[in-house]
C-alpha cells in the first residue's frame, strides 16, 4: 500500500522514470531551479541535454525525476553577490567560478549559462562523472566555456 505523503515532503520522484537509468535527459530550461527570480533569469531557450550515470545515484536520479539541473541555491546566490560586489559585468566578464565536487556539473552548467562571460572550471574527482559533464558541455556547446578538471 502506498501512504500519501505529508504536504511538507519533497514532491515524489517519479520511480518509473528513475528505474530506466537514462543515460541522456532533457531539461527545460525554465525548470533549472527553485531559485529567486533574479537568480532563475536566463537567457537562452534550447532544451538542455544532460548526460547522466547509468546506474542508480543521487544526483543522476534527481536530475532524472525532477528534470532540474542540482545546484544549492547558496552556491547560486553566493556567486551571485560576490560577482555584484567586485563588480563583474552582468554577463560575467572577468569572473571565475570553480565548482569542486562538481559531480555531473549542476553548478557549473547553471553558471555557464547564466554568466555566458564567465570563466567556469569544474573540479571532479570521479571518472564517470566527469566523462558524463564532458558529454554534457559538448552535447550543450559548452566545452569551450566550461573547462573539466579530474583530480583528487
Amino acid at each position: 500500500q502506498i501512504m500519501a505523503q505529508p504536504p511538507s515532503a519533497p514532491p515524489l520522484l517519479f520511480a518509473l522514470d528513475r528505474l530506466e537509468c537514462r543515460q541522456f535527459v532533457k531539461i527545460d530550461p525554465r525548470l533549472i531551479s527553485d531559485f529567486p527570480k533574479e537568480l532563475a533569469q536566463l537567457d537562452f531557450a534550447e532544451t538542455l541535454h544532460v548526460q547522466l550515470l547509468p546506474w542508480r545515484d543521487w544526483e543522476s536520479d534527481f536530475i532524472r525525476g525532477l528534470r532540474k539541473l542540482h545546484c544549492s541555491e547558496v552556491i547560486a546566490g553566493l556567486l551571485h553577490r560576490r560577482l555584484r560586489e567586485e563588480s563583474i559585468a552582468s554577463d560575467g566578464s572577468g569572473g571565475l567560478f570553480i565548482d569542486v565536487g562538481a559531480n555531473l556539473g549542476g553548478c557549473a552548467l547553471w553558471s555557464a549559462k547564466r554568466y555566458p562571460a564567465l570563466k567556469v572550471v569544474a573540479v571532479e574527482p570521479y571518472g564517470a562523472a566527469t566523462s558524463a559533464l564532458q558529454a554534457t558541455l559538448e552535447a550543450n556547446s559548452l566545452a569551450g566555456r566550461v573547462e573539466v578538471a579530474r583530480t583528487c
